[in-house]
């Protein structure tokens, strides 16, 4: 393995609680609030169509959004640095 491929196990002398290298994702902060924002706000609009009914929002719609949602949350996840 080169050392620019990223491993899946971290080495033996990492420290304990913190992603292996090649899990770590460090977005900048501006992107990362318009993204939770998005998502925040996707999520309102997504809630309030499927109570009234819209017609365009259907099973595989939400379904879809709650993906997007859990990647967002995966996204945020990794990016917390751990002491």
């Amino acid at each position: 393995m080169s050392a620019a491929t990223p491993s899946a196990t971290p080495p033996a002398d990492a420290p304990a609680g913190r992603p292996p290298a090649g899990l770590t994702l460090n977005l900048n902060p501006p992107t990362r609030l318009s993204v939770y924002v998005l998502c925040a706000l996707g999520s309102i609009i997504v809630a309030y169509g499927s109570a009234k009914g819209w017609g365009w929002l259907g099973e595989a719609e939400i379904g879809a959004w709650s993906s997007i949602v859990a990647l967002v949350n995966g996204l945020a996840a990794v990016n917390v640095r751990s002491k």
